[in-house]
């Protein structure tokens, strides 16, 4: 497997198992299916006995390969079913008869086991079976090595590397399980009675393929997805931002029909799968303006101004503030840190009274803080240099020289106050 760069978020799986059950009925997976069914409906039955052994071991080889192409084409971060064509020139048919010398060798194991250990020795087994079969089958999918596959130390760096979340991949496989056996129930149950074996055969084999292709898709985007604690390296050419877009379509539908309401629901779910895209953020932040919801524009507002001030965006920042403000004249960021470059940039911008509103009482929000000084003196140059207040500016240069003597400042404190005395206002 040939593996390369990361994309810079990727979506838990655990907010993708939507998706999941979406990914064999997408073309050209559910040619898959839909061939899968018909040759067995229509092929197995002019077959008798011995003939349609090779037919079924063909339909089984290539549910699989298939499936271990598309647990590797999505571990490479394509979010695409593989078509059958490069399946079938892919020379991954061998994978089927690993994992079955994979399964083998675990019952070999657990053989070998319960002579020694007797009933214990099973149980211990079946355990162990169970937790380190996923990490064995995607690491066979990936790394298409038998011996990989079957080494304990291997799949257990595996498990350690996902971590916790491994736990959940096990419980979601189980409810596959449990879907797939209430799914060929419910074929069983939804076909009238007196019908022959051949409808149940074709409706079972659709429901079983189904859920095999979901399951790999679902162990290939679990190693998309921790590839770099995995020590992979992923190709990814943009899929996650499409994802993205496609996931913004109904959103960007919904606003163009001025619904801002739902169009606001509908993002807040989106934003759950990617918390930390600034460009989400910014999308609630105008929405938030659109639908009068002041709450979640200040909170939005606050959210964006840490952020781009920290990546050096200080000028949108200082937007952002701008409108805030409007909405909230007192509103004030959360972060000290911010202060400093965001009342810089107002300034900078000639907002000099929104810099100074800004500044204003900010050794009473953050006490103690160690830019108090700094900041003071910008506001100290601000009343001196734009504003023409000196007297203002005196009180605040008196303030910084009085509880903070010893700060990095004291020598411009002290010029400026020189500067003061020897030119008193009028």
């Amino acid at each position: 497997m040939t593996l390369a760069r990361r994309s810079p978020s990727i979506t838990p799986f655990w907010y993708r198992i939507p998706r999941f059950f979406l990914y064999p009925i997408r073309l050209p997976a559910i040619w898959l299916l839909l061939g899968v069914t018909t040759l067995v409906t229509v092929a197995l039955p002019m077959l008798d006995g011995l003939l349609s052994i090779p037919l079924v071991l063909f339909l089984a080889f290539l549910v699989f390969t298939y499936c271990y192409e598309s647990l590797d084409a999505t571990a490479q971060g394509n979010a695409e079913p593989p078509g059958i064509r490069e399946v079938l020139a892919s020379g991954g048919w061998g994978l089927p008869l690993k994992q079955i010398a994979v399964l083998f060798t675990f019952g070999a194991f657990g053989a070998i086991a319960t002579a020694i250990l007797g009933d214990a020795g099973t149980l211990v087994i079946v355990l162990l079976f169970n937790l380190l079969l996923p990490a064995s089958v995607m690491v066979l999918g990936v790394e298409r090595s038998f011996m990989a596959a079957v080494n304990p130390l291997y799949l257990g760096h595996v498990v350690r590397a996902i971590g916790w979340p491994y736990l959940g991949l096990i419980g979601l496989l189980f409810a596959h399980e449990i879907a797939l056996g209430t799914a060929m129930v419910g074929v069983a149950w939804i076909l009238p009675e007196g019908t022959g074996p051949l409808p149940y055969v074709a409706g079972w084999t659709l429901v079983g393929v189904y859920f095999t292709v979901m399951s790999f898709h679902m162990l290939g985007y679990v190693v998309y997805q921790y590839h770099a604690e995995l020590g992979y390296t992923v190709h990814v050419d943009g899929d996650e931002e499409d994802e993205l877009t496609a996931e913004l379509a109904f959103f960007d539908q919904l606003i163009a029909d001025e619904r801002y309401e739902a169009a606001l629901i509908e993002l807040r779910e989106v934003m759950e799968r990617y918390p930390d895209d600034i460009n989400l953020h910014q999308r609630m932040f105008r929405l938030a303006g659109l639908t009068g919801d002041v709450a979640t524009r200040l909170r939005e507002g606050d959210w964006l101004i840490h952020r781009l001030v920290r990546g050096g965006r200080a000028a949108e920042a200082a937007h952002v503030y701008r409108q805030c403000i409007a909405v909230k004249a007192d509103f004030r960021p959360l972060a000290a840190e911010v202060h400093d470059p965001l009342a810089r940039e107002l300034r900078m911008n000639g907002k000099v009274r929104e810099a100074v509103q800004l500044i204003n009482g900010f050794h009473l929000r953050f006490p103690g803080h160690h830019q108090i000084p700094r900041i003071y003196l910008l506001a100290a140059q601000i009343f001196i240099d734009e504003i023409k207040q000196p007297k203002q500016a005196e009180k605040i240069l008196a303030y910084i020289r009085r509880k903070h003597p010893d700060s990095a400042y004291h020598t411009q404190v002290e010029s400026l106050l020189r500067t003061l005395a020897a030119d008193p206002p009028a």
